[in-house]
């Protein structure tokens, strides 16, 4: 069963229910890549899948991050290297929308990573925005 499903393209992507109730059962932890919208929502999709209970215990474990590429350069080569059958203004549109959604949701996250060029660096910011968490759900 899926948690979530949303159409990216021409495809459609979903997450899958068990790692979700693995990380109650197990005292799991989870890093989910999601669509900036739904991540928004994630307190609302746990309750509507899990029960209210369950949905509190999943969202106190909870993090939002949002990796944002500011650099627009930067963005455009990374979308071409990837999507080499479509061409510059499919990515301006794209582009176009996902300001637009930034700028709408930046501040429901709890951190915002920029990742222009350093991935490295944007691996240990994530790795301490985990632990960080991690270290203040176990005391708390």
């Amino acid at each position: 069963a899926l948690l979530e499903h949303v159409k990216s393209g021409t495809t459609w992507k979903g997450t899958p229910k068990e790692p979700f109730i693995n990380i109650i059962k197990f005292n799991h932890r989870c890093v989910w890549r999601i669509d900036p919208y739904r991540s928004i929502r994630t307190k609302t999709l746990f309750q509507k899948h899990f029960g209210k209970k369950m949905a509190e215990q999943l969202y106190s474990k909870t993090v939002t991050v949002f990796i944002n590429v500011s650099d627009k350069e930067t963005l455009k080569k990374r979308w071409l290297t990837r999507k080499k059958d479509e061409d510059i203004k499919q990515f301006e549109i794209r582009y176009a929308k996902d300001i637009e959604i930034f700028e709408k949701l930046k501040n429901k996250y709890d951190y915002i990573i920029d990742n222009d060029q350093n991935i490295e660096k944007t691996i240990e910011e994530i790795k301490t925005i985990i632990t960080g968490a991690t270290s203040q759900q176990e005391s708390g």
